[in-house]
């Protein structure tokens, strides 16, 4: 599933606001944000336009569950 996110702005306030679409509609998600990016520019009072996705068939954990003995976490900068 992707989720499309934006922010509009009335007044002071802000008012977030979302659009869903299922895993096959990865264009029109795209296209739709787009759509309200093309709105920014013309001015609306919308912004912070952003999506995230997940797959809802996935049947493991996120990130690290289980670690050997000999692993040792480093952050590294460049």
């Amino acid at each position: 599933m992707y989720i499309v996110y934006w922010t509009e702005f009335q007044e002071e306030k802000r008012i977030p606001l979302k659009k869903e679409f299922e895993l096959s509609e990865i264009a029109d998600a795209l296209k739709y944000m787009e759509v309200l990016r093309k709105d920014k520019r013309e001015g609306a009072p919308i912004g912070y336009i952003t999506y995230v996705s997940e797959n809802p068939d996935n049947v493991t954990k996120m990130g690290v569950d289980v670690v050997g003995p000999d692993y040792e976490w480093k952050k590294r900068r460049i």
